[in-house]
Order: C-alpha cells, then sequence, then structure tokens
C-alpha cells in the first residue's frame, strides 16, 4: 500500500510463482532410491555374511582337522583357536586335554615297562633256582632247601604285586567297600610301630614315635593300617644314610593327623605332584628299594575312598613328609 499525491492510499500486490514438481515424479524417484540402496543393503549384508562366516568357519575347521589327528593318535598335536574368544577357548581346552591324555600315554608306558620288569625278575629267578634244584641241588638238603627258599621269597613277591594291582584296580572303581568302625587310632598306631622293631633291630632303621593318649576314629581299620604300612615303608625306603624315621599323631577338633618323616633326597617342586602315581619314580633309574611301586596309590585310593584330606611337603636335601587325616568319632567317647 502507498501514500499518493492526494494523500489517499493505493493498494499494491506482489505475486510469486515456483514450478512444482509432479507428486508422481516425486514417488518414482524415492521409489528408485529405495531400490537401488535395498540392493546395496542386500549385497553388502552377503558379502559380510560370507566373510563372517569364512572367519568363523576357518578356526572350527582347522580344530576339527586337529581333533582328527589327535584320534588317530598324534598326541603332540596343537589347536589354534584364532582370533574368537570362544574359539581360543576351544582350543585352550582342547590343548590341555591333549597334554593331559600324552602323560596318562606315557605313564601307562611306564607302566607297562615296570610291571613287565617286576614280574620278570622274580620269575627268572625262580625258572633259575628250580633248574639249579633239578640239576645240582637236588640231592644235597642244605643247598636244596635254600634253592627252595629264594623261590618262596620271589613267589611272595609276584603275589604281593599282584594283590596290590588287585587291590589298587578295586579301590579305583569303587567295587571294595570300606568296612567302617570306630576304634582307637593311637593304640593302633603304637602296635604298629611295635612291628616294626625286629627290623629295626637288624637293619639300623629307627622309627622314631611316642606315644599318644586314646583317640576314636571312625573309618576302615584295615584300609587305614595298610596306608600306616604303606608310608612308612617308603620313608624306610627313601631315607637318608642316618636311617631315621619319624612317625607322630595331632589331634584336632575334628580329625587326627599322621605325620610320616624321613631325612632322604626330598623332591623337587615340579615332581611332587606326580608323587602318587601308579610307579612314578622322580629318577628315571631304579633303585633297590621294598615294595611294588604302587604303595603311594595305594595310599591315594584308600584316602580318597574315605574322602580324608592328604598331602605331601618335601624340602630338596632335607626330607620329605607325607600326612593323611583321619575323621574324629564324636560320637563315642573314648575311655
Amino acid at each position: 500500500m502507498t501514500n499518493d499525491s492526494a494523500g489517499s492510499l493505493q493498494k499494491c500486490y506482489l505475486i510469486a510463482s515456483a514450478l512444482i514438481t509432479p507428486v508422481n515424479t516425486t514417488i518414482v524417484l524415492l521409489k528408485y532410491s529405495t531400490y537401488i540402496v535395498s540392493i546395496l543393503m542386500i549385497a553388502f549384508s552377503v558379502l559380510l555374511s560370507l566373510f563372517m562366516s569364512r572367519s568363523i568357519s576357518k578356526p572350527i575347521q582347522r580344530i576339527t582337522e586337529s581333533a582328527d589327528r589327535l584320534a588317530r593318535g598324534e598326541l603332540k598335536t596343537e589347536f589354534d583357536g584364532g582370533n574368537f574368544t570362544e574359539t581360543r577357548q576351544l582350543a585352550k581346552t582342547l590343548n590341555f586335554a591333549s597334554q593331559e591324555i600324552s602323560k596318562i600315554d606315557e605313564l601307562q608306558r611306564d607302566l607297562i615297562a615296570n610291571v613287565s620288569h617286576d614280574l620278570r625278575t622274580p620269575l627268572t629267578m625262580i625258572k633259575a633256582y628250580a633248574e639249579m634244584i633239578r640239576d645240582l641241588s637236588g640231592d644235597k638238603k642244605e643247598k636244596r632247601e635254600e634253592h627252595l627258599g629264594i623261590i618262596i621269597k620271589e613267589t611272595d613277591r609276584l603275589a604281593m604285586l599282584v594283590n596290590d594291582m588287585l587291590d589298587l584296580s578295586k579301590l579305583e572303581n569303587g567295587s571294595q567297600p570300606l568296612n567302617i568302625s570306630s576304634f582307637d587310632i593311637s593304640s593302633t598306631l603304637h602296635d604298629i610301630m611295635e612291628r616294626y622293631t625286629e627290623f629295626s633291630a637288624a637293619s639300623g632303621y629307627t622309627l622314631n614315635y611316642s606315644d599318644n593318649p586314646p583317640v576314636l576314629v571312625k573309618c576302615d581299620m584295615g584300609k587305614i593300617e595298610q596306608v600306616i604300612y604303606n608310608l612308612v615303608n617308603n620313608a624306610i625306603n627313601y631315607t637318608g644314610e642316618d636311617k631315621q624315621i619319624y612317625v607322630s599323631m595331632e589331634t584336632e577338633e575334628d580329625y587326627v593327623k599322621i605325620i610320616i618323616k624321613d631325612t632322604g633326597k626330598g623332591i623337587s617342586e615340579e615332581n611332587i605332584h606326580q608323587i602318587f602315581d601308579k610307579y612314578y619314580r622322580c629318577e628315571k633309574t631304579r633303585r633297590e628299594v621294598v615294595g611294588t611301586g604302587l604303595g603311594l596309590s595305594i595310599v591315594r585310593a584308600v584316602l580318597k575312598a574315605h574322602n580324608f584330606p592328604f598331602g605331601v611337603q618335601s624340602t630338596p636335601g632335607v626330607g620329605t613328609s607325607f600326612w593323611f587325616k583321619i575323621r574324629r568319632d564324636r560320637e563315642s567317647i573314648c575311655l
């Protein structure tokens, strides 16, 4: 609106024009763009899926191939899990299983070798002395009795080995039930030490033991006696030149702890966890010891069957202490 010369108002209009694209054209353009984007996304998704599937399947395929080699007997097989957390964890678990299988295979070979040695030696002795009786000493009573005594001794060794193997097998597979009873462990331990008196006098070994007040425990008396015998015999076999063995008993609130200590060379830290394995020896060379090599394995099997704590502590050059605990019988009163 403007003012003219007469002072009156005059109306004005501003007209603007613009080109409007037809609606149909816009719709077509949007559809075309949507199709292009969808095709690109689908193609990208397919390529990404192929890449991811190959990335995941490659370590799984490698693990499968390694497992197949392990199944064929290649016990040194290594498993590679790639870059994914799950496959790395699976490979780590399979590598651990492979190492354990290798250890079991090695222990099995050692077991067969040791059993073969333990069987062959007395059988050879029995055969040799039987032939000597037949060819040389059959008519000489003194020599014949000596040779027959050796045959009997070697036969006893064979019987002890077979019995230990059978006992261990029964304990490990649970087919030998426990005969649980209540008894005074102090009296039992005293009686066991008394049985070593003649042996100590003849061989020069000293078993240091002090009597303890009566304490009732609840377990299989025969099996626990076997544990004590095996540990004492092991200490005798491996104690030092001073031939000293220390046996002690400690009374706790719920358990009685029995400790058998020797003064031998001790066991290194890397070997101590294998000491209860069948026929395991810290040194590969055999030494002349009394027993079948299964004593500590039987100890472990008996104590595990009772669910009793046990263990070993050793200091190289000082000695080794084996210990185990027996549950006290809290329901009875020891007179």
